[in-house]
């Protein structure tokens, strides 16, 4: 194994940029998942330009396809033409307004049309704020505090308090957040018993990397039902990239209360929780209010990215390419017999690599990393197809993969060369 500092021309502008950050922002991006530092450092990009469809390109000239899609929130490609157009309608008669605006309503009428859960809707910017609302309206509707916690949901105290990156977050507040392990319901029942009469709900991804078990996400919501907890699907992520109706409707088990964001915008600010009418109305007086929370341009994107779903094989796409990427990448680790997996599911993907011999599971990851953005390509801790990508550029990046396997199978490893440095693992 050999590892360099040594920064390429290819990303010199981009480590500048880094360098100036650092007198001014703290960290050098406002969004963790975006940290120099989760990436090969040196030997990929830090800072881009501009985007268009599938591709994105650098503040070095360099251009990409992009397999990120801005953490998910990209589901049509950028700069979509309807969703741009219906930006730029409204951008004309403004768009954020002193009394509210009818666009609530038709995006709210859209979204009951489509999501299970969704018979009252609440319009708020971003998922950590749909989240936190969730939670506030279980607490309220149920007169209990603890809330029961599957995967990620967001920065805030509430959460974030059960989390190692809980500096700053009262520790008291670990009192009210238990986590649970997926897929195990007896586990969950456990957790019910030693807090009987105290859960206010339980909050999960509807699914993360893997298939619930059988009759799993039916069985959670009896148990919380039984126990006088609602059941809330936190899908932020997966809701519209595994249908319009959202994973809820796509493993056919509606919750109490839902969340979604991410790609209801296909990039504008926008987020909402969508829930029962018996819920929904006993917390009307639960309090969600943001200034921006009625910002028009992202109230007519969402509106725009919905039509187009509405008429177009966006969903079906996304899949096909996904699933196209998840066989063609296990086929070669397979055939090269690398110890490695893209696991989840064909709409949100994930590598994962084990160690081989001296060459550990970081240094592996990272050297992929690398050696894919060299040829054209952003792959990272998660993989998202969006419907500006195509078959050939799923071809060009399994070739890509092909190239990095077939260094890893046959040269020595101190000739496995890592030009950046090795990406940190943030959880």
């Amino acid at each position: 194994m050999s590892q360099s500092n040594h920064s390429s021309d290819r990303y010199s502008k981009s480590l500048e940029l880094l360098e100036k950050s650092k007198s001014f922002l703290i960290p050098g991006s406002s969004t963790i998942s975006k940290r120099a530092d989760l990436y090969p450092l040196g030997a990929f990009p830090i800072y881009l330009s501009s985007a268009e469809g599938g591709s994105v390109t650098d503040v070095d000239g360099n251009t990409y396809i992009d397999f990120q899609s801005a953490l998910g929130a990209i589901l049509l490609g950028t700069n979509h033409p309807h969703v741009n157009q219906a930006v730029e309608n409204q951008l004309k008669k403004g768009n954020l307004f002193s009394l509210s605006h009818a666009s609530l309503i038709e995006l709210a009428e859209k979204i009951s049309k489509h999501i299970p859960s969704a018979e009252r809707v609440r319009i708020l910017k971003n998922g950590s704020d749909a989240t936190t609302g969730a939670a506030r309206i279980a607490r309220a509707y149920t007169g209990k505090e603890i809330i029961l916690t599957g995967h990620y949901h967001g920065w805030h105290d509430w959460y974030y308090v059960s989390t190692h990156l809980n500096s700053g977050i009262p520790a008291s507040l670990k009192n009210d957040i238990i986590p649970f392990e997926y897929g195990s319901i007896e586990k969950l029942e456990a957790h019910f018993k030693e807090n009987s009469g105290k859960i206010a709900a339980v909050m999960m991804e509807v699914t993360h990397l893997h298939e619930p078990p059988k009759e799993y996400l039916s069985q959670v919501k009896s148990l919380a039902h039984d126990h006088g907890a609602i059941l809330i699907f936190d899908e932020v992520v997966t809701g519209f990239r595994f249908g319009l109706g959202g994973a809820q409707s796509y493993y056919g088990v509606t919750p109490d209360v839902s969340c979604f964001a991410k790609a209801l915008g296909n990039g504008f600010p926008i987020a909402l929780i969508a829930g029962s009418a018996k819920v929904m109305d006993a917390t009307s007086q639960v309090v969600t209010t943001q200034t921006y929370g009625e910002d028009c341009l992202a109230l007519a994107a969402a509106i725009a990215t919905l039509e187009v779903m509405e008429r177009e094989p966006v969903v079906e796409h996304v899949w096909k390419l996904g699933k196209k990427l998840q066989d063609g990448y296990n086929a070669l680790a397979k055939q090269f017999e690398i110890d490695s997996q893209c696991v989840g599911h064909a709409p949100r993907l994930q590598v994962e690599f084990g160690p081989r011999g001296d060459l550990s599971s970081k240094f592996l990851r990272s050297y992929l990393l690398q050696e894919t953005a060299k040829d054209g390509f952003l792959i990272a801790h998660m993989i998202f197809m969006n419907y500006g990508h195509t078959e050939k550029n799923v071809d060009d990046l399994l070739m890509s993969i092909e190239k990095v396997f077939r260094n890893i199978a046959q040269l020595s490893p101190k000739d496995i060369i890592m030009e950046g440095k090795i990406a940190v693992d943030l959880w």
